[in-house]
């Protein structure tokens, strides 16, 4: 009996140890991420949490507050303002030399999209008073911003959800008919 143990032993202890599920160093050492499990899915913003994100772009625009604008537009965006189309370090350097200058404005009748599960498009139309390098800026506009929401991420066994940021920002003068 004893020979017939050590031989099971022998073959089966090779086998448990070739077969169990290592840490992966480049993911935390958590035992079945990303194989078993990648995460919660991205829950979906609401028509209110993306138009106070669009309230707070605004806000800090008129603002003149740079370090708002930096969290919250992605690093690939780009935005179309009714007077040029800029990328993000663009647009923080025009909001840090104060060229633009808004007055006021007032956002309405805002409109939320789904366009991918990590992907919302909101409109809305805007009106501004406001001047830029010495032009007035356009009074009535009709908005499109994109919004992404950037990889959720694991971090001392717990997730973290990402955060949504504008990968796109368009202002078209509104014409009357």
């Amino acid at each position: 009996m004893k020979p017939v143990v050590v031989c099971l032993f022998l073959v089966l202890t090779p086998a448990l140890i070739f077969t169990q599920e290592r840490p992966d160093p480049f993911n935390d050492g958590h035992l079945l991420y990303p194989h078993a499990y990648s995460g919660p899915p991205p829950d979906s913003p609401s028509l209110k949490d993306l138009s106070n994100l669009e309230k707070k772009f605004w806000q800090a625009r008129a603002g003149g507050n740079a370090d708002v604008l930096k969290q919250m537009v992605n690093d690939n965006a780009m935005i179309a303002t009714s007077t040029d189309a800029v990328n993000k370090s663009e647009l923080i350097a025009q909001v840090e030399s104060g060229a633009c200058e808004i007055k006021s404005y007032n956002l309405q009748d805002f409109v939320l999209k789904p366009s991918a599960p990590t992907v919302f498009v909101i409109s809305y139309r805007a009106q501004q008073d406001g001047v830029c390098n010495g032009k007035p800026l356009p009074h009535a506009l009709n908005v499109t911003g994109s919004f992404i929401r950037s990889q959720s991420k694991r971090l001392n066994g717990q997730w973290w959800p990402g955060k949504w940021q504008f990968i796109s920002h368009e202002e078209t003068p509104a014409t009357s008919h």
